[in-house]
């Protein structure tokens, strides 16, 4: 909700006042676009960028994805970006949901997965086993090796 709501609007007869809660904005460009046809470059002093901004809630990026329509919205917490950002944004959102349902799709026998966590574990506790053992052996022959430099 903007604070000039009851402000009047330039109409081509006569002036008309703003008696609406909510307005939306469509249009193919992201909002910096948007912004930079619309104010010139001498009057981006006034009329900041941030100024824009601020009078948006958020983003919704509306598009067709293999016959499907979807929607991506972009809280202004999160900032605003370019178009292509958020379409980039919702391509890896779109691969990530796609590799989760492909996972998710695969069977898992549970008591085995837990066998193989077991062993896997045993593996482990084995080769620190071995590498400690090698670590005494490294030491023992550093000492053979210092006491036989040392004559």
């Amino acid at each position: 909700t903007d604070a000039y709501t009851d402000a009047q609007t330039h109409s081509r007869f006569h002036n008309t006042i703003n008696l609406w809660d909510k307005v939306y904005v469509t249009s193919v460009y992201g909002i910096r676009e948007f912004y930079n046809e619309l104010v010139p470059t001498d009057k981006r002093a006034v009329e900041s960028f941030e100024q824009l901004q601020r009078r948006f809630n958020k983003v919704v990026y509306h598009y067709k994805k293999d016959g499907v329509y979807k929607t991506y919205e972009q809280p202004r917490e999160e900032g605003y970006s370019y178009i292509g950002i958020l379409k980039d944004r919702v391509d890896k959102i779109e691969r990530r949901d796609a590799f989760i349902k492909k996972l998710l799709s695969i069977p898992i026998d549970r008591q085995e997965l837990f066998e193989a966590q077991d062993k896997h574990l045993e593996m482990m506790l084995e080769q620190d086993t071995l590498l400690e053992e090698l670590d005494k052996l490294n030491s023992e022959v550093k000492n053979e090796t210092e006491f036989i430099y040392c004559d």
